[in-house]
């Protein structure tokens, strides 16, 4: 597996984000709580951006009426049509 560096720690604090281009392929490098994540710019449903999409979580209920958010800003958003990914 290929290692490389894409910055400083302090250069991506925590809720960021940078989008790299790395061996020809467009890289998401996420800050999140501290951890850093890599993911490939490309939604597998319709191949858009994904890494320009929103920052959200997910409503969830163990019973109706029950909600609660969780996940905050760690699931990223497809721009185009709104699917997820963790």
């Amino acid at each position: 597996m290929a290692r490389h560096v894409v910055g400083t720690v302090a250069g991506l604090p925590p809720g960021d984000r940078k989008i790299l281009e790395i061996e020809g392929r467009s890289i998401g490098v996420f800050n999140v709580n501290g951890k850093f994540y890599a993911i490939r710019n490309r939604c597998a449903h319709q191949g858009g951006p994904l890494c320009e999409g929103l920052l959200t979580g997910y409503l969830e209920a163990d019973v109706p009426g029950n909600y609660s958010y969780t996940l905050k800003g760690e699931v990223i958003r497809c721009p185009w049509h709104g699917g997820s990914s963790m």
